[in-house]
């Protein structure tokens, strides 16, 4: 007789659907990592106009609850949280009955301000990932907006809204069971206002991918086949990610065999696109639209490097899954890539927005194949070492079964 699987239920603000096939792909791996041991139940927001609830059976269930937000009015979303999400919750936490909830972290508001009163009171143990530290107060300073009236103002109003944010935070990260974070500066703001509750690194992983047919493999193999040296990108198509520089970077490269590929969408592509047509280089660039996470890491063995020149990044699972595949990566110093590896050692570090770098680092690869090489196998050998799916699961496990 099998014995009896204790319950996690794991809620968190991004999850994959189809609509958006790797939002938060690396909440459901482990999720079904953790599946093999416990019995597991995944509670999924998101933040349409419409408000709906619906599960979806995959390897568990999958309670997918979708409630309205407003751009404009960010903060009340708190509101809709609590008038469509909480209920759905309750009930589930009810039917389910589970021994402890995961929370995956990405937006801190309005999921944190409500969820962790309600697990304090129905005293369960819960535990939290922090993903990133988009929404925390030191990031929104960053971007005042001075130099009007109207800015002045506007900078007025962030600040009495950062100091009560400051206050929240302070009461929401205090007594979880545990809190994790992906790197130490994340875990160092986050100890700032957890109070006596313990805050460990777990980094993040990657599991095994399949091999597929795909006609997004056909389509980019075409388009590879005049290039001398060939290099992928990925990632939501937003400002921050440098995409724009990268573009630059092609354009002026005196290699003009050299193909770029960037896997992804959002609201910068169209920007993308006229920087394209206007460098010229629509012969050497392909956008390719967001791909499902296992035909992406299907690409990923035809390319010669990777290049992410973003400069607001937390973690960056994606170049975890480029060193697996054996391509030497390129990311931004004091991003979360740095840290991770060395520069020169498992891949290469450029400072940030800086075209110049990115020239050069691609160029290296170039030219000195052999450096290229050795940079991807030491890549390749951290991340079997450690950041594997097995091992990220392993960790928390040991945490879990302390209670």
């Amino acid at each position: 007789m099998k014995p009896i699987k204790r319950k996690l239920l794991i809620i968190s603000d991004m999850y994959p659907s189809q609509q958006n096939p790797i939002n938060g792909v690396f909440v459901k791996q482990q999720a079904q990592m953790l599946g093999h041991y416990y019995e597991v139940r995944v509670v999924a927001t998101y933040f349409p106009a419409r408000p709906y609830h619906e599960i979806v059976k995959e390897e568990f269930p999958v309670h997918r609850i979708n409630f309205p937000v407003s751009d404009f009015a960010y903060l009340l979303s708190m509101i809709s949280y609590r008038w469509y999400v909480l209920p759905q919750l309750r009930r589930i936490i009810h039917s389910f009955r589970p021994d402890l909830v995961h929370v995956h972290d990405c937006r801190h508001i309005p999921e944190l301000l409500c969820l962790a009163p309600l697990l304090r009171k129905l005293g369960l143990p819960h535990y939290l990932t922090v993903h990133n530290n988009r929404t925390h107060p030191h990031f929104e300073r960053k971007n005042l907006p001075l130099g009007s009236i109207m800015g002045t103002l506007k900078a007025m109003a962030k600040g009495v809204t950062t100091q009560c944010y400051e206050h929240a935070l302070r009461i929401t990260y205090r007594n979880w069971t545990h809190i994790f974070t992906v790197n130490e500066p994340l875990r160092q703001m986050v100890s700032c206002w957890a109070g006596k509750t313990p805050v460990s690194i777990i980094g993040n992983a990657i599991g095994e991918v399949d091999p597929l047919s795909h006609p997004s493999i056909d389509l980019v193999k075409r388009f590879l086949q005049a290039s001398t040296f060939k290099v992928i990108s990925a990632g939501n198509l937003k400002q921050t990610k440098g995409f724009d520089l990268l573009l630059k970077a092609i354009a002026r490269f005196p290699q003009k065999g050299l193909r770029l590929v960037i896997i992804g969408d959002g609201e910068y592509r169209s920007t993308l696109e006229n920087e394209i047509a206007v460098l010229g280089i629509g012969d050497q660039v392909l956008l390719t639209g967001r791909l499902e996470n296992q035909v992406f890491r299907n690409l990923l063995p035809l390319f010669d490097a990777f290049v992410l020149p973003s400069y607001s990044e937390t973690f960056g699972i994606v170049y975890l899954e480029a060193m697996a595949a054996g391509l030497p990566v390129v990311g931004v110093k004091g991003q979360g890539i740095d840290g991770i590896i060395q520069d020169g050692i498992q891949g290469l570090l450029v400072r940030p927005r800086n075209v110049e770098d990115i020239v050069a680092s691609i160029q290296r690869l170039v030219i000195d194949r052999e450096f290229a090489a050795s940079i991807a196998q030491r890549g390749k050998q951290l991340v079997n070492d450690q950041y594997r799916l097995e091992q990220l699961c392993d960790r928390l496990r040991q945490v879990y079964e302390e209670r």
